[in-house]
C-alpha cells in the first residue's frame, strides 16, 4: 500500500540501531548505538552499492531439492520488450484464485517463480487489514505453493540469498512492531518452512520491502522510519528517521532514496550513516510511487512523472500527464510502468518520448519488471486475485 503524504517537512532526526533478534543462535549480534551526524555537516557523497554477486551464483542443487533460481541484480535495470511495443505485448494468466476475491500484493520474482503476497475478504483484506499468504508459482506457468499463510497484515515482501522475506505486522500488540519472516525459496512443494527472522521495534506498518546489494534489505515504515536489514545478522538492523512518512523507497546504483513530496528527496548511504536531502522539483505534491533504473530515479504524482539525475540530483524529465491512484512502479530500459487503483490499471510510461502506453484495465495495487516480464494483480473489490504477465 502507498501512503500519500500531505506535507513535507525537511528535518531528519537520529540513526538507531533496532533490533530484536528472534529464538535462533544463527541470529546473533549486538545491536550496537549509532547516531546520525548533524545534518548540516552530512556530504552528498555516498559510497557505491557492492556488486550483486546473487546473479551469479545459481545453486546446482541438493539431493530432493529444487534447483536454487537466480536472484535479478539490482543493476543494471531489466531490458526492454523485444519484439513488442507494450500495448501488442501478450499478456498471459499465471494464476487464478480458488475462491474470490483475493487481493494481491507486493510482487517479486528470480530465475524462475514470481512470489506475491495475497489477502482476502476477511478483515479488510482490499486494504492489507486481513491474513496474508505468501505464494509463488512458475512464471512458466504450473501449479501455486503456498509459503505461507495466517501471516498478521503483510503488505511488503522481498528476495535475498536463499530466502522469501516478508513483514508480519503486530499491530494487535504491545507494543506493536513488525517482525521479518522468511521461508526457503528453494523448498518441496507446500512444504516450505516459515520461520520469524528478526522483530523490528517500529510502531507502524512496513509498507515496502525492497532489496539492495546481496545480504541487505530495506523497509520503509509508515511509522516515518526506513530501516536497513542485514540478512546475516552480521550487523544490527539501524533506522533512520524522519520527520514524515516517506511515499517511496528506491535502490539506485550508489545510494537509497527516499520520497516525501517532489521537492523533498532524501539520499541515503548504503549503510544509512550520512545522507543529504534535495529538492528536484519546486513543489509539495505528494510522490505516489519512486523506482530507479540505477542512473534516474523515477517518481509519480496525481499530476506528472518525472526523472531525477542520480548524480546531479536534478530533475531531467517532467511529463505533464494525470495518474491518479499509482499504488506501485517498476522500471526498465525503455518504460516506466506504474499500477493504478480505480480501473486505471497497468501503464507503460516511455522514458524518451513521454507517450503514455496502455497495457491493462483494472483495479492494480502492485506489479514488478524483470527481464522476461511484467507481472500485475488484480485487486477487484468483488472479483480480485488473478496474477497476470506480459511478456516480452
Amino acid at each position: 500500500m502507498r501512503h500519500l503524504l500531505r506535507t513535507a517537512p525537511r528535518v531528519l532526526g537520529a540513526l538507531v540501531p533496532l533490533l530484536v533478534p528472534l529464538a535462533c543462535s544463527a541470529f546473533g549480534g549486538d545491536a550496537s548505538e549509532a547516531t546520525h551526524p548533524d545534518a548540516a555537516s552530512t556530504s552528498d557523497d555516498a559510497a557505491a552499492l557492492p556488486p550483486d554477486a546473487e546473479a551469479d551464483a545459481a545453486d546446482v542443487g541438493e539431493a530432493g531439492l529444487e534447483q536454487l533460481p537466480v536472484l535479478h541484480p539490482v543493476c543494471p535495470p531489466p531490458r526492454a520488450p523485444l519484439s513488442c511495443s507494450g500495448a501488442d505485448c501478450k499478456t498471459r494468466l499465471l494464476y487464478e484464485p480458488p475462491t474470490r476475491p483475493r487481493f494481491p500484493f507486493a510482487i517479486t520474482t528470480d530465475g524462475k517463480f514470481v512470489y506475491w503476497v495475497e489477502q482476502d475478504t476477511n478483515g479488510d483484506g482490499y486494504n492489507g487489514n486481513a491474513k496474508a499468504r505468501i505464494l509463488r508459482v512458475p512464471r512458466a506457468g504450473g501449479d501455486a505453493v503456498e509459503i505461507a499463510a495466517g501471516q498478521d497484515g503483510t503488505t511488503a515482501l522481498a528476495l535475498d540469498g536463499e530466502y522469501v522475506y516478508w513483514a508480519n505486522y503486530e499491530g494487535g500488540a504491545a507494543p506493536v512492531a513488525t517482525t521479518i519472516m522468511r521461508a526457503p525459496r528453494r523448498c518441496p512443494s507446500s512444504a516450505c518452512p516459515a520461520e520469524p527472522f528478526v522483530r523490528l521495534n517500529v510502531s507502524g506498518r512496513v509498507t515496502e520491502l525492497v532489496r539492495g546489494k546481496a545480504g541487505v534489505l530495506f523497509a520503509r515504515a509508515s511509522s516515518a522510519a526506513l530501516i536497513r536489514i542485514d540478512t546475516s545478522l552480521a550487523t544490527p538492523p539501524r533506522t533512520a528517521s524522519l520527520t514524515a512518512v516517506a511515499s517511496g523507497l528506491a535502490v539506485g546504483g550508489a545510494s537509497v532514496y527516499v520520497a516525501i513530496s517532489a521537492s523533498n528527496f532524501v539520499a541515503y548511504a548504503p549503510d544509512l550513516a550520512s545522507w543529504s536531502t534535495f529538492t528536484p522539483i519546486a513543489t509539495d505534491t505528494a510522490v505516489t510511487s519512486l523506482t530507479s533504473d540505477c542512473t534516474s530515479l523515477w517518481a509519480t504524482t496525481k499530476t506528472d512523472y518525472f526523472a531525477v539525475d542520480e548524480v546531479s540530483h536534478t530533475a531531467a524529465v517532467d511529463v505533464k500527464l494525470a495518474l491518479p491512484d499509482v499504488f506501485d512502479s517498476a522500471v526498465d530500459a525503455k518504460f516506466v510502468y506504474v499500477a493504478r487503483a480505480n480501473a486505471g490499471g497497468v501503464e507503460a510510461l516511455d522514458k524518451f518520448t513521454g507517450v503514455k502506453v496502455p497495457i491493462w484495465s483494472g483495479n492494480v495495487f502492485a506489479l514488478d519488471v524483470d527481464d522476461e516480464g511484467v507481472y500485475w494483480g488484480d485487486h477487484a473489490p468483488a472479483t480480485g486475485g488473478n496474477l497476470y504477465v506480459m511478456e516480452k
